[in-house]
Formats: C-alpha cells, sequence, structure tokens
C-alpha cells in the first residue's frame, strides 16, 4: 500500500529552523517526491514524516534523494541517520499515519501555525501552488 519514511540528522537539529528554511524544505520534498509517489509530509523541528504509496524500492530511493537534496539546499553541516522505512498496513494504517503527519508539529508543542509551511496541509487546503498533481 505505501510506506512512512522519517528522516533525522544524526547530530538531531532541527532541519528547518525558520519560515524561508521551511518553504525550501516543502519545495524539495514536492519536487522529489512528485515521481515518487508522495502522498504527505510533515516536519516538525529534528525529523521530517513522509507519506509515499510506492514499492519499498521507490521508498527507499525516496528516502535517500530527499537526503541529499535537503542536506544540500537547506545547508546542513551533518548528515542524516539512515531513514526509517515502515510498511503501511492497511486502510485503517494509511488514514491514522496521514492524519498523524499531518498534525506532528502540534504533538511536539509547537503552536506556530507558521510551521504548517513544513508541510502538505498547505497543498491539500490550496494556500500553495506546488502540488498540482
Amino acid at each position: 500500500m505505501g510506506y512512512h519514511l522519517i528522516l533525522r540528522l544524526v547530530d538531531d537539529r532541527v532541519l528547518a529552523p525558520d519560515p524561508a528554511a521551511r518553504r525550501r524544505l516543502a519545495a524539495i520534498v514536492l519536487r522529489v517526491g512528485r515521481r515518487r509517489g508522495l502522498l504527505a509530509f510533515g516536519c516538525a523541528d529534528t525529523h521530517l514524516h513522509v507519506l509515499t504509496v510506492a514499492d519499498r524500492a521507490t521508498a527507499g530511493a525516496l528516502a535517500h534523494a530527499l537526503a541529499v537534496a535537503l542536506r544540500a539546499a537547506l545547508d546542513l553541516p551533518v548528515a542524516f541517520e539512515i531513514a526509517r522505512i515502515r510498511p503501511i498496513q492497511d486502510q485503517r494504517h494509511l488514514v491514522s499515519a496521514f492524519a498523524y503527519v499531518q498534525t506532528n508539529a502540534a504533538r511536539h508543542g509547537i503552536a506556530d501555525p507558521v510551521v504548517t509551511e513544513a508541510s502538505s496541509l498547505h497543498d491539500l487546503l490550496g494556500l500553495r501552488v506546488g502540488a498540482e498533481w
């Protein structure tokens, strides 16, 4: 059905600490994920959650491509850990994972609505043109 990816840096630093970085992160995830089954994403402070409706090989390729592109575009001085790649078990799991990814920042106590710029929420609500597919 798909996979849930989690990417974080080896030193657990914040991935996109300011609005400009969060917008760059979103643009990269959308660009890299477009042809790799991207369904949803959300970045909360130190890690990025990504849902993909792809096979395992494509999910792994997506994780790798995201790590390379994000490290370059966000000028990150450290590498990403090996991505966690977990299979989506069934429709119920997909629904809960989708909700989890979209609301992860709130779960981390981040109330600033600007943080949602580093998620697919803006695309789903039509607030950003970037994922017209």
